[in-house]
């Protein structure tokens, strides 16, 4: 009886001592891996992107000058509410910050079709690498459109706005933008008829407001 109780205290005695050690030596948890993106692609400087908008028309007006006269008339136009475009770009990364290249494409809008070619600068904000997965930056474009008509003369873009890089999965990017576009488009003037100017001496021009929704893809 005697054993039966020593080793009922000796075994109990080492259950405490266990739980004890269990208790005051801390169990180490696995610390979790700290990613670094490389959103800016430090090991290239040439970047290719190709992407495409959804263009709101916010409104629009037209401006009629009279040579002779000297005199000029602007009047608004009711907008266009659908259009877009596709477009193909390249730039040169000058700073981890600032990138500025052009891009070429496809306007597709109610007046016409057009061939964009402009210059753009895009200026990135922060550090090129990070624990993010994002990075904002704003942008700037401007260049000459080339209408497809045979009745319409070189016109003219220009637009600002901002957005957010983001890594999708793996190394696929994509930058998502909002901005402001203003769309010239020069018509030629209808000489058929009898008018008191000549349509030699009138300039005509066409000006449309867009909000413009888009998405470019990093290509490399």
């Amino acid at each position: 009886m005697r054993k039966f109780l020593l080793l009922s205290l000796l075994a109990l005695f080492c259950c405490g001592m266990t739980a004890e050690a269990q208790r005051i030596v801390p169990k180490y948890k696995k610390k979790k891996e700290v990613r670094e993106y490389d959103l800016g692609m430090t090991d290239r400087r040439w970047t290719v992107t190709f992407g495409g908008s959804y263009n709101m028309a916010l409104g629009g007006f037209d401006r009629i000058r009279y040579v002779d006269r000297d005199d000029v008339i602007r009047y608004d136009r009711e907008p266009s509410l659908s259009g877009g475009s596709v477009h193909l770009g390249a730039g040169y990364k000058f700073t981890d910050n600032l990138t500025v290249g052009a891009e070429a494409g496809m306007l597709f809008q109610y007046n016409d079709y057009a061939l964009p070619f402009y210059a753009t600068a895009t200026y990135y904000y922060g550090e090129p690498k990070g624990n993010f997965r994002h990075r904002w930056f704003n942008y700037v474009n401007l260049g000459p459109q080339f209408y497809f008509s045979g009745n319409t003369k070189t016109g003219a873009m220009a637009g600002v706005g901002g957005g957010v890089r983001v890594i999708v999965s793996g190394s696929l990017k994509m930058d998502l933008q909002l901005g402001y576009q203003i769309n010239m488009h020069r018509p030629d003037i209808c000489d058929t008829g009898k008018y008191d100017l000549p349509a030699a001496g009138v300039r005509y021009k066409e000006y449309t407001h867009v909000l413009q929704v888009g998405i470019n893809f990093i290509i490399f």
